[in-house]
């Protein structure tokens, strides 16, 4: 089994189980029809150092290995699309409608709007409560995705606030253009996502550098020049140096592509790396 399939089983595992694994036992392991206790180990030892999982492993004789408290972290949410990504978590995405939408999101505004008394919750005890105890566990990744704040004690978590990141989490910023690139990269929307970052964002920064630089942007008809020619004035007017040159002319390439029908042969994490390039260049433009 792959790696992501082990989370997704592991998604809706209750941490109060324990996972008895016997190493020699060559039959799957019960609800893991394709590994054995021995593989399952081994993956969530590897989870487990890749901050996937947290939990806690005691060997006993006869070959058997015992997992307990084992959960899935916040980076293991947000690689199953359970929870979005780091700074993103105002953005609009899939995972509004999965566990970050129905629990974590709501416990953390909860939090902010109706601090519990004395900025302490105590953690659920005996098995009769499993929604205080899904309550517990997010909290918990609230605290270790450091959307909140506070000191875990042995009965509960204490001196608890909701963070600068939480906040900003419950509240999107005004709207911006790389924002909705953003949110409609999310939605498999790349030529809106393109079209954002580059029309809404990056071209206004570059024609503000041109006019700066007395670089023409407009034909004699009044008609905008592409910005392909503007990129290659400012460099030429030492606006900026080849490098910026070079990379504003990819993601313009980029957009090109997409913009021509061929959306589909360009990956996501390449309009994600757009986005963000464009992002990069247009503070860096501001600082000079």
């Amino acid at each position: 089994m792959e790696h992501r399939d082990v989370l997704l089983w592991l998604r809706d595992h209750d941490s109060r189980d324990y996972l008895t694994l016997i190493l020699d036992e060559p039959s799957p392991y019960d609800g893991l029809p394709e590994m054995t206790g021995r593989e399952l180990d081994a993956a969530l030892r590897q989870a487990v150092h890749e901050g996937s999982v947290v939990g806690h492993r005691k060997d006993y004789s006869g070959g058997i290995r015992l997992w307990t408290r084992v959960r899935l972290t916040p980076k293991a949410l947000r690689d199953i699309g359970e929870w979005p990504p780091v700074g993103g978590e105002y953005r609009q995405g899939p995972w509004d409608d999965r566990r970050w939408g129905r629990i974590s999101r709501p416990l953390l505004a909860e939090l902010f709007e109706s601090p519990p008394h004395g900025d302490v919750v105590v953690k659920p005890v005996g098995g009769d409560d499993p929604d205080g105890w899904q309550r517990w566990t997010d909290l918990l990744r609230l605290h270790e995705a450091a959307l909140i704040q506070g000191k875990e004690v042995g009965m509960g978590l204490q001196d608890i606030a909701v963070t600068r990141q939480g906040r900003e989490a419950l509240n999107a910023p005004a709207d911006d253009p790389l924002t909705r690139a953003r949110n409609d990269l999310d939605r498999g929307a790349k030529a809106d996502a393109v079209t954002a970052a580059i029309d809404g964002a990056l071209k206004p920064v570059l024609h503000e550098l041109a006019d700066t630089h007395s670089v023409s942007r407009s034909k004699p008809s009044g008609k905008d020049v592409h910005l392909a020619v503007v990129n290659d004035g400012l460099a030429k007017a030492g606006a900026y140096d080849e490098s910026h040159r070079a990379e504003v002319y990819s993601w313009l390439a980029v957009r090109n592509i997409v913009d021509h029908g061929g959306g589909a042969t360009v990956r996501d994490r390449r309009i994600d790396r757009l986005i963000e390039g464009a992002k990069g260049f247009i503070e860096e433009m501001s600082s000079l």
